[in-house]
């Protein structure tokens, strides 16, 4: 039976997603960094290196979001895994405090660069399969981390390993993380600024006829996009009242089939436009998303959960270390398996 392209494609990055989520050294990360190898206090790490990886990755997600589409996804995969080998190669070898502070600027790529991974399957495959890919996807991330959990807390418990000597195991996971991503195939499409359609700008259709990425119907959950994205809700132009831009949205993030046939026309067509076309796109999906009420609450409660979980997972082994200092095991390891396994159970629940 051959494999359907849709199928090996999501096999092919969840692969990846899962070498990557090896890392069995950072449910210890703090013992690591406290004891005898680094010697560093928990003032230290908790109030000088831990908020600088925190913002870091703040601070380069929109920018990281835009160069993804920008790039088409492969190449920020593999930025992802470069990333990591050097944050997993700093933490074996660097032992000052201002290495260990780089080391959380490069860490706060590492994570930013995760939105590679979620959306290149979604310019890959076709929307039929969008939520069986998002379950792979989500599966080989759980998955990865149960993995490395579980065998971390077994090493650790058995004595088989320190706590440094795990860092050489996530390093190994990152190295092939990384060569496997060389290996995925290339997306000749984006959302917005490698679009099978180009933009069309200053058209004069209906906005009946302008179709939204998300939808044949046009905008979010079918709601049609304005035929102005610049124009404010009572209907007034930003630009003085007379630019009238339009986009010509057409469904093409998923196969890319086709695409050849069309490369001519966008090597004609003024580059300055396109990005232009693209920013114009790129803000009438966000004026479309964020005055949905559906949305809005979905991503102030997102925000909170993910501000909360970053929080916790952050500072709750060195809470761990000062509420007992003496205590005889361990148990991080299991504490992070537990934790992913049940977020698994509760994602297949929702």
């Amino acid at each position: 039976v051959i494999m359907q392209v849709w199928l090996k494609i999501s096999l092919l990055l969840c692969t990846f997603g899962f070498l990557k989520e090896i890392r069995p050294s950072e449910p210890f990360i703090v013992n690591y960094l406290e004891g005898p190898w680094r010697n560093f206090t928990i003032t230290e790490i908790t109030q000088e290196a831990f908020p600088i990886g925190t913002y870091s990755y703040l601070a380069q997600l929109a920018i990281i979001f835009l160069v993804t589409d920008l790039l088409r996804y492969k190449p920020i995969i593999i930025v992802n895994g470069i990333a990591g080998i050097i944050v997993w190669s700093m933490l074996t070898w660097t032992t000052t405090l201002t290495g260990l502070k780089v080391l959380e600027l490069f860490y706060g790529t590492y994570c930013a660069a995760e939105v590679a991974y979620y959306s290149y399957i979604y310019a890959k495959v076709d929307r039929e399969h969008y939520q069986k890919v998002t379950s792979h996807t989500r599966a080989a991330i759980y998955s990865g981390r149960f993995l490395a959990a579980s065998l971390a807390q077994l090493l650790v418990y058995f004595e088989a390993m320190d706590y440094r000597q795990l860092n050489y195991l996530s390093l190994a996971g990152q190295i092939s993380a990384t060569i496997w991503a060389l290996f995925l195939p290339s997306v000749k499409t984006s959302m917005y600024f490698h679009r099978r359609s180009p933009i069309t700008l200053g058209t004069t259709e209906p906005s009946s006829s302008v179709a939204g990425v998300e939808g044949g119907s046009g905008g979010f959950n079918g709601q049609p996009l304005s035929a102005d994205p610049w124009q404010s809700s009572n209907g007034s132009s930003v630009e003085n009242g007379t630019a009238r831009h339009q986009a010509v949205i057409k469904d093409d993030r998923s196969i890319d089939e086709d695409v050849d046939s069309s490369e001519g026309g966008h090597q004609q067509s003024n580059r300055c436009e396109q990005l232009r076309g693209a920013f114009i796109l790129l803000w009438s999906h966000f004026r479309t998303s964020f005055t949905n009420r559906s949305v809005l609450q979905w991503s102030i409660w997102y925000a909170l959960a993910m501000a909360g979980y970053i929080q916790i997972t952050a500072y709750v082994q060195a809470l761990w270390q000062s509420i007992d200092v003496t205590q005889p095991a361990i148990w991080n390891g299991a504490v992070e398996a537990a934790l992913t396994l049940l977020g698994a159970i509760v994602s297949l629940l929702a």
